[in-house]
């Protein structure tokens, strides 16, 4: 009985003794853990975004602060797209494109670690720049826990604010000399020329690649004055019209309408006697009569042409004309149309300078088709703000059109053929009205 009543305080005793012991461990551990979450851990930190300018250089600020530090390595990420990373001073950086690995140490043990990284902006846009923390040590080679942190960076650019430049940087004449000199902040001039010339075209170089340039008023020149207007189409939609009068002079000997009337009979009678000016032109297609405008102020011009004029039998006829491929545009309308039908029913048709023919249909040859359609691309790329092909861009376009023409000479004139249709496609949608 006594035997059995040892046992089983024996039993009850090392239970006892099993229970405090795992209290006590859990107990200590907790202790650990607890001195270690509370006293082991960094303050980490990013400073100097804000607002900057496209093309600019700023300065990050990385920094460890609340212990005595030994060492740390960090994991400092952002938008390559919008910012270009240059240096770091304070520590040892490997990295670029979106993230820059840094290394910071000192062996005498400081309150702080702290690094600079030089960006430069690249492009307008906003972007964080963040940091992870690798691991952080104190000067006893203790680990210490650090969190993240992140700061925002936003670029700006008054350059990509639509121009307002609508000025000229050149402007002449074909015949006579504009009084005064020729001047971006002059708007009004004057031309004289003597009554031979029967022509006077204009040509204006815009200051900006970005505006647009458009001339109204006809080239064909009648006695007296004739006012030409060319307007200047900034990108952000200013204008700015330069007006130009040019004074034909009266042939010697013409009467001007001050002698007495049995004069005035005999000369109108007489075989010297000019026939009216600018009297419409009439041409005819199918069988159809039209009338060739004088005016393109309410139509558009097609992208890659520019006013000119051009032989029409004896006289001179306004027309348009491509940079490239040598094509010719005469502006046409409805001869027994009158008024704002006729307006409405003008169209743009192919002249042949030649042969004094107007056409709906024209044919090309191939050096001309590529010629244009590499017109249409450059004037693409310039009003979409591209830039210049890159170094040799020259080779590499020359070999582009030799691939379009062995291209031509496989499918046996098919993309000749699409590049026609597209001409005319771009043509009959630049028929419609200015707004």
């Amino acid at each position: 009985m006594e035997k059995r009543h040892n046992r089983d305080f024996s039993r009850v005793f090392t239970t006892v003794m099993v229970a405090v012991l795992t209290v006590i461990l859990i107990a200590s551990g907790f202790a650990m853990d607890a001195e270690k979450a509370f006293a082991a851990s960094a303050k980490v930190s990013l400073s100097g975004g804000g607002t900057v300018e496209k093309g600019e250089s700023l300065t990050i600020t990385l920094k460890y602060s609340g212990a005595t530090f030994g060492s740390a390595t960090a994991r400092v990420t952002y938008d390559s797209s919008i910012l270009e990373y240059s240096s770091c001073s304070g520590a040892e950086a490997n990295g670029g494109g979106g993230t820059v690995i840094l290394t910071m140490a000192n062996g005498s043990g400081v309150e702080s670690l702290s690094c600079k990284l030089k960006f430069k902006a690249k492009k307008s846009g906003s972007t964080s720049v963040s940091v992870s923390t690798t691991d952080v040590y104190n000067i006893d080679m203790e680990e210490l826990s650090a969190g993240s942190a992140s700061t925002t960076v936003t670029v700006k650019s008054t350059a990509d604010k639509a121009s307002t430049n609508a000025d000229l940087s050149a402007m002449r004449v074909s015949s006579g000399t504009l009084s005064p000199s020729f001047s971006p902040s002059v708007t009004s001039y004057k031309v004289k020329v003597p009554n031979s010339v029967t022509t006077c075209t204009i040509s204006a170089d815009k200051a900006d690649s970005k505006s647009s340039v458009s001339v109204t008023g006809s080239p064909n020149l009648k006695v007296g004055e004739n006012v030409r207007k060319v307007t200047v189409t900034a990108e952000s939609g200013k204008t700015k019209t330069y007006t130009i009068t040019i004074t034909r002079e009266a042939a010697e000997g013409s009467s001007s309408g001050g002698g007495q009337s049995g004069e005035t009979g005999q000369n109108s009678g007489s075989s010297d006697a000019q026939p009216p000016e600018n009297q419409p032109i009439e041409t005819e297609i199918g069988g159809t009569a039209y009338i060739v405008c004088e005016d393109f102020e309410k139509v558009e011009i097609p992208e890659t042409f520019h006013e000119d004029a051009a032989a029409y039998n004896d006289k001179q006829i306004p027309v348009i004309r491509s940079t490239e491929g040598n094509l010719v545009l005469a502006l046409l309308k409805p001869a027994e149309s009158s008024g704002e039908d006729a307006e409405n029913e003008a169209a743009w048709y192919f002249y042949n300078e030649k042969s004094n023919k107007f056409t709906a249909k024209h044919s090309m040859t191939v050096d001309e088709i590529f010629a244009y359609g590499k017109s249409m691309s450059d004037n693409a790329a310039s009003m979409a703000g591209g830039t210049d092909l890159s170094e040799g861009g020259e080779k590499q376009n020359s070999a582009g059109l030799d691939a379009d023409k062995m291209m031509y000479l496989i499918f046996g004139g098919t993309l000749a053929l699409l590049l026609i249709a597209v001409i005319v496609l771009q043509i009959g949608i630049m028929k419609g009205r200015k707004r």
